[in-house]
């Protein structure tokens, strides 16, 4: 079985990380391998092998996309093996905390021809620049989305009949079992160069899950969350709203809660008089949204083009041995 996540997501508060939650916080602890070494040095391709392998094998396996390229991976999980590997490299600069023990640094920065990349110094530099000024632009579009929608939600809640939102969530949280104050925390869904791209239906397929629709789903996943608060879980964020949850899993009931802006299961009628602002602040927030990855997919054409420079000095025959190593090593 394979599930996929964003460990780390593009927000209305720039990049956020969630790394250190790739390893369920209520498992025992995890052998992590970190990957190190510059764009387009192999460590997506490793990673992807690994996942290949373990799969066929018949091991859960974990994926985690990079929100700046959905193709490929930032990290992966073998839940059965207790193993991690993932890229250690900016902007999720991740370091071993006990080398040899508990991870391990793996460096594929292999080069060949490094006075001739060293030529590329400058164009590499400015390449870079561009990506940082394109990425800052994309999180000022974010922030502002933000702004709108919390002028609406302001508005919302003033409006909720919180009553019978409690009653509700009561009723259908009233079977689940305090299990232990233990949370993970991923992002399920987040901004791209393809647009928001979204793995909700994918983590949930298991689960029972009830969709929470309109700008109240806000508020009644805020409010589960409080009410779940002794129980384990697996909590996704908002990417707007990275500090609040836009899902819920519960890992020890078939449950899973979700919040869905556009979903058909409109919980506005729980509103004693939905605000007229509303819409109007949406459909420019969500206008805002669709610049700010278009942004993104400038930085990830800069990113390729960065990527494309230093492929051409890697030494990939060095790079492939280690990768073998290292699946070897595994026991794969």
């Amino acid at each position: 079985m394979r599930i996929r996540y964003f460990p780390g997501a593009n927000t209305s508060q720039g990049f956020v990380s969630l790394f250190q939650y790739i390893a369920p916080p209520w498992e025992s602890e995890h052998f992590t391998y970190v990957l190190k070494g510059g764009p387009g040095t192999g460590k997506n391709t490793l990673m992807k092998k690994l996942a290949a392998f373990a799969s066929s094998a018949g091991y859960t396996v974990e994926e985690f996309s990079c929100a700046s390229d959905p193709e490929s991976l930032d990290a992966v999980r073998i839940k059965e093996k207790r193993i991690i590997m993932l890229d250690g490299t900016a902007p999720h600069i991740v370091d071993p905390v006990y080398p040899g023990a508990a991870d391990k640094i793996v460096d594929l920065g292999f080069f060949k021809d490094i006075k001739e990349l060293k030529n590329k110094k400058e164009r590499l530099k400015r390449l870079t620049k561009e990506n940082k000024s394109h990425y800052k632009f994309a999180y000022s579009y974010l922030s502002s989305s933000r702004k709108l929608k919390e002028s609406a939600l302001e508005s919302v809640e003033e409006a909720l009949d919180k009553e019978s939102i409690f009653d509700l969530l009561l009723n259908l949280l009233c079977k689940v079992s305090e299990t232990g104050t233990l949370s993970r925390y991923l992002f399920a869904k987040t901004f791209t160069p393809l647009g928001a791209l979204d793995y909700t239906d994918k983590i949930t397929r298991d689960k029972t899950t009830y969709y929470f629709g309109g700008l109240s789903g806000y508020f009644f996943l805020k409010y589960a969350n409080e009410l779940l608060l002794n129980v384990r879980k697996t909590v996704l964020p908002d990417s707007i709203f990275p500090e609040s949850p836009m899902g819920i899993i519960l890992h020890d009931t078939p449950v899973a809660l979700i919040w869905d802006i556009t979903c058909n299961e409109n919980t506005d009628y729980y509103l004693r008089q939905p605000p007229a602002e509303i819409k109007t602040n949406l459909k420019i927030a969500n206008e805002l949204e669709n610049i700010a990855s278009e942004e993104i997919k400038k930085c990830k054409e800069i990113h390729d083009e960065i990527e494309s420079i230093y492929k051409n000095h890697v030494d990939f025959e060095k790079v492939e041995k280690k990768a073998e190593q290292i699946i070897e090593e595994i026991g794969f």
